[in-house]
């Protein structure tokens, strides 16, 4: 299951199919099954769902509108990466302060070990 786009040059559309595959084993060779979706919006670059009224193959409608979804996010990412680097910064930032905090910790222990260590030295010496 994906989605297919193709142009049509007489309207000048760019159209979005489901594009189903399956093995034909009398054949020997796979069969698509494509079913109109819905069309390509040029100035977004995002699929325009289409009513699906006139559907001659049925599908399943929650397919559907997942890769629609899909496909109109992944479109999001490639138009606004500066959008998607500053999740990503927030997570690192989130990852890097947990890291701190742990550390920290860690060092707060080798302080005290530290301390009482110098403390043992000194009244053995003394």
């Amino acid at each position: 299951m994906s989605i297919v786009l193709q142009f049509d040059p007489r309207a000048k559309i760019t159209y979005a199919y489901h594009n189903e595959t399956t093995w034909d084993r009398e054949t020997r060779r796979t069969k698509s099954k494509r079913t109109l979706i819905g069309k390509l919006d040029t100035q977004s670059g995002e699929i325009i769902p289409s009513s699906g009224k006139h559907r001659r193959n049925p599908v399943d409608e929650a397919v559907v509108r997942e890769e629609i979804e899909k496909y109109n996010r992944r479109v999001a990412r490639e138009k606004h990466p500066e959008q998607v680097t500053e999740l990503q910064l927030e997570e690192k930032i989130c990852h890097l302060q947990a890291q701190y905090e742990k550390l920290a910790s860690q060092m707060e222990k080798i302080n005290t070990l530290l301390t009482s260590l110098a403390q043992d030295i000194t009244k053995m010496n003394s």
